[in-house]
């Protein structure tokens, strides 16, 4: 139950972030561009819900409340819906084809407008804009769902997160406000310049200054994000208290006495929210997520890799020790089932008596008289199973004095003592061997168990 909690818990969120993505993606161009449906095309390929995910996509564009903008979502969502459809129902992954789809979902944007042919030119270009867009998110959600963050990403894939976050911003900027904007890009450089340091926090803000230039058709941002990065790096390693009032006396020397940002207090009312809100994060948050950021480094990769393998060769020799132990039981069961020397000393009896004795031409004379007596063979019998071979001497008294052919008698006793006696040691040696097995087999599960114990024995220490 608490499990299906946090995975409700982790999915509605996720579906509220995708909710925002298409809302905000949806006005980054202004006058409800196409652009979101790079989104749809890239979510639905990462396996997302094909009815949730149209829905989300179809719903900003109905507040444009023109038929034309909310037939072309609606039959780009249904479209792209019943191609995904069809390709996880026949469970295919999807290729170069993937560019027809999308151009057919575009082409009624192009045509079917309310200005008619007049300015076809500039939805060409909005088209051909949302078709590379299309390959751009594709690139992050495959990063972000399909292969999960236990990758570290790669630098296109980094490149086109940024892209689709300049994107995202952009619509910010233009729903909200560039006072919303600004105030998210200063806390995410503070959280960036404490969790990466210098080099990704000059990365990310500029990726987050690009939707401020995109919005006010300057580069004049890239400099100010950049100073911000600054201002945050030189005293983050003092104390992180600090790094938040440097940000916010930079942002008040650039407003007001150098003169390079518009004396605004809203503006500076958002800047200073932003410096807050890093301030109020619990250290155990920053930490948690530092420690994750830290796990994509290389020298934390290699840990990584390491501990993994480590994992798999100790459930490998765990698995090869059970099968030895198995074994080892199998050859314990079977049990030593040679025959008891009373139970032998009766066959052999009877063996000799009817092989013999009965055979021979005196033997009605011996039974009429009561000299073939089953107790004096028997006796013999037993004299021979502890000697190993019996002679003359052996033979009882009553016996001798009535056997005729005496020499048969003890040939054929002394044979079926030795077949007893060939018996017993093979019997003897197949029981030795298999205890043999069974002890070697144990002893090598043993040893196997050790070592997979020895290789699984504090992971953590490598820095799992």
């Amino acid at each position: 139950m608490k499990k299906r909690c946090e995975y409700d818990y982790k999915t509605a969120l996720k579906y509220a972030l995708v909710c925002l993505g298409f809302i905000f993606i949806t006005f980054a161009g202004g006058d409800y561009r196409p652009f979101s449906l790079c989104l749809l095309f890239s979510l639905l390929y990462a396996g997302f819900s094909i009815p949730a995910v149209g829905v989300l996509f179809t719903a900003p564009y109905i507040f444009s409340f023109d038929y034309r903008i909310i037939l072309f979502a609606a039959c780009a969502a249904v479209i792209m819906g019943t191609i995904f459809f069809f390709y996880r129902r026949k469970d295919v992954k999807m290729k170069a084809e993937s560019l027809i789809y999308i151009i057919c979902c575009l082409l009624l944007y192009v045509f079917f407008s309310k200005d008619g042919m007049n300015n076809i030119a500039e939805r060409s270009v909005c088209a051909l804009l949302t078709v590379i867009l299309c390959y751009i998110a594709l690139n992050v959600t495959r990063a972000l769902f399909v292969k999960g963050l236990n990758f570290k990403p790669t630098a296109d894939q980094l490149l086109c997160a940024g892209v689709m976050l300049a994107l995202f911003g952009t619509g910010v900027i233009n729903l909200v406000g560039f006072n919303y904007w600004n105030a998210f890009s200063v806390c995410a450089i503070l959280f960036c310049c404490y969790i990466f340091g210098g080099g990704v926090s000059a990365v990310v803000s500029a990726a987050l200054a690009m939707s401020a230039c995109l919005a006010d058709k300057s580069v004049f941002y890239l400099g100010v994000y950049a100073l911000y990065a600054v201002f945050s790096l030189s005293f983050m390693s003092i104390n992180r208290y600090l790094s938040p009032l440097a940000v916010l006396a930079g942002d008040l020397t650039m407003r007001y006495l150098l003169g390079i940002l518009p004396q605004n207090y809203a503006a500076l009312i958002f800047t200073a929210a932003g410096c807050v809100l890093f301030a109020a994060a619990p250290n155990s948050l920053l930490e948690f997520l530092k420690e994750k950021a830290n796990a994509y480094k290389d020298r934390q990769l290699s840990r990584h890799s390491i501990n993994r393998s480590r994992l798999l060769l100790s459930s490998r020799l765990l698995e090869i020790s059970g099968v030895f132990r198995e074994m080892e039981n199998v050859f314990l069961s079977f049990n030593d089932r040679s025959i008891s020397d009373d139970n032998a000393s009766a066959v052999l009896t009877e063996e000799i008596i009817n092989g013999v004795c009965r055979a021979c031409k005196n033997a009605d004379k011996c039974i009429s008289g009561r000299c073939l007596k089953e107790s004096d063979v028997k006796k013999l019998v037993n004299i021979g199973m502890a000697k190993g071979k019996v002679t003359m001497l052996d033979m009882p008294k009553d016996m001798a004095k009535c056997c005729i052919f005496p020499n048969n008698f003890l040939f054929a006793a002394n044979k079926s003592l030795g077949g007893y006696r060939n018996y017993i040691l093979e019997n003897g040696n197949m029981h030795c061997g298999r205890r043999l097995i069974a002890a070697q087999a144990g002893g090598v599960s043993d040893i196997l168990y050790q070592i997979a114990l020895e290789t699984n024995k504090n992971p953590h220490v490598l820095g799992a």
